[in-house]
């Protein structure tokens, strides 16, 4: 199977691996993905959404009737009241309840309260959008090279190998 989707190609594993037990299969579709990833996938016929996060944001969040998922808070402010964030690792699946696992154990979510402003939602709480940024940046930095860290360094495929010399502090990336 070819595609050009990354999305398309982890509905299509799934259908390859299903054994009948949508949730294993799930665990197996994770176990062989690289790379950064935020997933929901459906099952038709089964009332539920499963989900997984590694290095991209996912947020699941619920309020007294429904449960929601979102990238940041911002959209889920209004529609409710609290939100586990996601770690890496983290997945599991939501019918009625909010099942949670990392490391093929189940573990419990830890809910925080979700802002009620969405301006300082979009903050997290910095005070302003600059400072924001400039505490994200070891975050965007460790996300950007997500499958490309080596016990020797960064690793480049696509840049030559001399694309680095004489650039002072650049030992531990590697073309």
């Amino acid at each position: 199977f070819i595609s050009q989707t990354d999305t398309e190609v982890i509905v299509r594993l799934f259908e390859y691996l299903h054994n009948g037990d949508s949730f294993k299969t799930f665990e197996e579709v994770l176990d062989k993905l690289e790379g950064a990833f935020a997933i929901l996938l459906m099952v038709k016929d089964e009332d539920k959404i499963y989900f997984a996060k590694k290095g991209s944001p996912l947020i699941v969040a619920k309020n007294e009737n429904e449960i929601f998922f979102a990238s940041s808070d911002a959209p889920l402010i209004g529609y409710a009241n609290t939100a586990h964030y996601l770690e890496d690792g983290e997945y599991g699946y939501v019918d009625s309840e909010i099942h949670l696992y990392k490391d093929k154990a189940q573990i419990s979510p830890f809910f925080k309260s979700l802002p009620t402003n969405k301006e300082s939602a979009k903050k997290q709480g910095f005070r302003f959008y600059m400072e924001k940024e400039i505490y994200e940046q070891y975050d965007v930095l460790k996300e950007n090279t997500l499958g490309r860290n080596t016990p020797y360094g960064i690793k480049f495929d696509e840049l030559d190998k001399n694309f680095f010399d004489g650039i002072p502090n650049a030992a531990s990336v590697s073309c």
